[in-house]
Formats: structure tokens, C-alpha cells, sequence
């Protein structure tokens, strides 16, 4: 499991927020991940889903720093 593929901090004039990205291996990892983080005392804002974009992706949010945390792997073609 690569724990931190990618970093990204975005910036709006409205408000300063930011993006920690982790990218998983395969799709099971992203359940495994999430669970993790979620037992840490983050807040769920997107469940585990298989997305569109051929993606298993999920959301969660540090409560005390209101960093978004998003979980994804490729799905298999």
C-alpha cells in the first residue's frame, strides 16, 4: 500500500483549505485505509464508492483542521 502518493494544497480567495490525496495500490486498500483514518477520529464525508471515473475513491475530514482526506485506487479495466 503506497500511503502518500500525492499531495494537494489548493488555495481560493474564499477560504484556505487543503487536500491530502492517497493513493492506494488497489481498490480493497481504499476500504482498508479509510477505516483506518475514520477509527482515527475523522469525519466521513464520502463512504468507499466506485466512482464514474473508474476509481474506488472515498472522503473523510480532519475535524480539528478541517483537512479534506481523499482515499482512491484504479479500478481494474
Amino acid at each position: 500500500m503506497t500511503l502518500l502518493h500525492d499531495v494537494t494544497v489548493r488555495f481560493s480567495p474564499e477560504s484556505c483549505t487543503v487536500h491530502l490525496t492517497f493513493k492506494c495500490e488497489k481498490p480493497d486498500e481504499v476500504n482498508e485505509l479509510f477505516e483506518k483514518v475514520k477509527k482515527s477520529g475523522a469525519s466521513v464525508e464520502k463512504e468507499p464508492f466506485d466512482a464514474f471515473w473508474q476509481q474506488r475513491y472515498s472522503t473523510l475530514r480532519d475535524p480539528s483542521s478541517g483537512v479534506h482526506i481523499d482515499i482512491f485506487a484504479d479500478m481494474p479495466s
